[in-house]
């Protein structure tokens, strides 16, 4: 489970798209080499994710309903980066703590 939430793309960098030449289970002759060969087509074999933005504005209320302080606004990291970077760590605390014998033998 820890090596496969590792795996997983970071939120704040994004991941690329990435193609891949398949063949269709067609055939056509090509009269250069004198063979049939197959016929390729270029499939999407990992979705491009776009990185979010690294930081996010949010309101911020006074404790107190009845107060006339008016409301602020701060500018945090992004959520989704924070819970990333704490799945991230624990994984990798997971992975790390894993006795060597253990990793050989997966």
């Amino acid at each position: 489970t820890a090596t496969d939430r590792l795996a997983q793309y970071v939120v704040s960098v994004g991941r690329t798209e990435v193609t891949e030449s398949q063949a269709t289970g067609e055939q056509v002759w090509d009269e250069n080499t004198m063979a049939m060969v197959d016929v390729m087509t270029d499939v999407i074999t990992v979705t491009e994710v776009e990185a979010v933005e690294a930081t996010v504005t949010r309101w911020v209320y006074p404790d107190d309903p009845m107060s006339e302080e008016e409301p602020t606004e701060e500018t945090i990291e992004n959520p989704l980066i924070t819970t990333d970077v704490a799945e991230r760590t624990a994984a990798q605390a997971v992975v790390d703590a894993t006795p060597q014998p253990v990793k050989d033998a997966a």
